[in-house]
């Protein structure tokens, strides 16, 4: 009796240490539990809420006038109700955010009246990496974003108007700077010596006191795209086919830069869903055009969301023509869609240029089910005959790593990589 006792004792007290393991999982500092607090039925200030929050949580701000200036030293989402009615006034006191942490996001605020007493003070201070800036109103500030430090991030569909000085300061690299409305500041943006390999695409630039765009010793950076309202082709029709020059003065001789392709016309500032899709050669980040290709992206982001794509293969790459998956695992099985077929469907304004996704289908339009394929170099061959639905944004140099594999054939198909290219997830945000 005394030994089925003790038998007992351990029994329940290995079952005990399984059980704690099992509710309190280890496995290093990334493991987060993720969990939304709401200002201010949870915290009544934002400052709060952050202080008592968790790396991964979600802080989402009711409308209302908070008059803080927060300092955010842990990776969370702040997220606004709406960014015409939930506003956060720095009350001219510093920055009115202050980021020292990474993977932040900031979303949805008017963000408004930091101080103009000294150089590094903004509407958003930022010193780290991988952060998201997206769908603000960023207005009376000494800048409106300083993106001091750091590394890879991205200031998407934001209102940058009224700034003292510059709206973006840029001094760090490989940033992502998209279709921003930047309007009358003193100055539109300014890139410093550590500005290196940022992307400046498809913004509007008008009405910038003193300059749209200045730079120093700032080197490799790519603006492409953008509207300037000072650009002598929107003047001089005939001259439509000249570069927009960003000139800056270093010494006695100028330093010019380029936007090769300036648009005539301003961009209409809407935020569409945005497809992450890693895979094991890195990470691009695709926006998905909803209102014009309504079926194509809906039959996506649903193949997306039921975690079709994970562990498919590009199965089809063609240098300097596209890489193509949807379709195959790596040992030559295919795989289906649940939901069969969709209709053709094209738009005037998606067409295939370098980057662009778009549908794979046989010979019959409308035989399109989950196989897609990404343009390495644009194909306006395709344009009209196939569904290109959206655009990488960030991760082209992925693009062009996976396209320069080397190829074979395997399981009957041709251009087959040798070493298998996997998408391990594709997942949409909402940013």
């Amino acid at each position: 009796m005394n030994n089925w006792k003790k038998y007992m004792a351990l029994s329940i007290t290995f079952l005990f240490f399984i059980n704690i393991c099992l509710i309190f999982p280890t496995g290093g500092n990334n493991f987060y539990f993720s969990n939304t607090i709401i200002v201010p039925d949870d915290y009544q200030t934002i400052q709060e809420a952050i202080d008592s929050s968790k790396k991964g949580d979600i802080i989402y701000v009711k409308n209302g006038i908070y008059c803080e200036n927060l300092i955010i030293e842990k990776s969370i989402k702040l997220i606004g109700e709406d960014k015409n009615t939930t506003i956060i006034d720095g009350f001219q006191n510093k920055s009115v955010i202050k980021i020292l942490s990474d993977n932040v996001f900031v979303n949805d605020f008017t963000i408004q009246n930091s101080s103009t007493s000294s150089f590094e003070y903004a509407g958003i201070e930022s010193y780290s990496s991988n952060n998201y800036f997206v769908r603000n109103i960023i207005k009376n500030n000494k800048y409106g974003i300083n993106s001091f430090d750091g590394n890879n991030n991205t200031i998407m569909y934001n209102f940058l108007n009224n700034n003292q000085n510059d709206s973006l300061l840029i001094n760090s690299p490989y940033n992502v700077i998209y279709r921003n409305y930047i309007e009358d500041n003193a100055g539109g943006i300014f890139l410093k010596i550590n500005a290196t390999n940022n992307d400046i695409k498809q913004n509007n630039f008008i009405n910038n006191t003193i300059y749209n765009a200045n730079f120093y010793k700032a080197k490799f950076n790519d603006w492409d795209q953008n509207y300037w309202d000072d650009w002598i082709g929107l003047k001089y029709a005939f001259l439509k086919f000249l570069p927009k020059l960003i000139i800056t003065n270093s010494g006695i001789i100028p330093i010019i830069n380029f936007d090769w392709h300036p648009v005539q016309e301003k961009y209409i500032i809407n935020s569409y869903p945005i497809a992450i899709m890693d895979t094991n050669m890195g990470v691009m980040t695709i926006e998905l055009f909803t209102d014009k290709m309504p079926i194509t992206t809906d039959n996506f982001i649903k193949l997306a969301n039921d975690k079709f794509f994970e562990n498919i293969v590009f199965h089809r790459v063609i240098d300097d023509f596209v890489i193509q998956g949807g379709g195959y695992y790596a040992n030559g099985t295919n795989k289906r869609s649940p939901y069969g077929t969709i209709k053709l469907e094209t738009h005037p304004d998606i067409l295939h240029v370098d980057g662009a996704i778009s549908m794979a289908r046989t010979f019959m339009p409308n035989s399109a089910t989950s196989q897609f394929f990404i343009c390495d170099g644009p194909s306006p061959h395709l344009d009209e005959n196939y569904a290109a639905f959206g655009i990488i944004i960030d991760g082209i140099e992925v693009l062009r790593e996976i396209a320069e594999v080397e190829t074979t054939t395997r399981y009957g198909l041709d251009d087959w990589p040798v070493e298998d290219v996997i998408i391990n997830s594709v997942t949409i945000e909402y940013l």
